[in-house]
C-alpha cells in the first residue's frame, strides 16, 4: 500500500501518536506542541514548530531554563510549568548541524515510514540533544 499522497496530513496527530508516549518516557511532561522536563534545577524544553503554510514540515527547538518563575524582559514571571522554548532567546533546533544552521523535519518522512522517522527524532534528541542541553 503506498502512502497518501495528501499533502495536508495531520502530522500533529502523528506526532502526538509516535512521539509524545516517548518523551513522557523520558520525564517530559506538556501537551502538544510544549514539553518540559524538570531535572538539576533546570527546565528542559521542547517545542514543536509546524510550518505556517501547512507542509506538515516541522521543526524541533529545545532550550533550556533554570527551575523557578523565568523572568520575561517586560517584569513578566511565567511558572515554570507553563515556560515554552519560545520564551527563551538561546535555542537549538534539533538536527541543525550548527547554531546557524536551520532543519526543518518532512512531513513525508512521517508519512511513508512514521516510525523509523519518529526514532530518527528521538535519536536526534538523545544524541544532539542531550549534548545541547549539557552545554547550555
Amino acid at each position: 500500500m503506498s502512502p497518501p499522497s495528501d499533502s495536508k496530513v495531520d502530522i500533529r496527530a502523528m506526532l502526538k501518536e509516535h512521539v509524545a508516549p516517548s518523551l513522557r518516557l523520558r520525564g517530559f511532561t506538556g501537551s502538544f506542541p510544549h514539553f518540559r522536563r524538570t531535572a538539576d534545577s533546570s527546565v528542559y524544553l521542547i517545542t514543536f514548530q509546524l510550518d505556517k503554510w501547512g507542509s506538515g514540515n516541522f521543526v524541533v527547538e529545545l532550550a533550556k531554563a533554570p527551575y523557578g518563575p523565568f523572568s520575561m524582559p517586560w517584569g513578566e514571571l511565567v511558572p515554570p510549568n507553563k515556560l515554552t522554548a519560545q520564551h527563551i532567546n538561546k535555542r537549538y533546533r534539533l538536527g541543525a548541524t550548527s547554531s546557524s544552521h536551520d532543519y526543518w523535519f518532512q512531513s513525508q518522512d512521517f508519512v511513508t515510514d512514521a516510525a523509523k522517522a519518529s526514532n530518527r527524532l528521538l535519536a536526534l534528541l538523545d544524541s544532539q540533544g542531550a549534548r545541547w542541553w549539557a552545554d547550555a
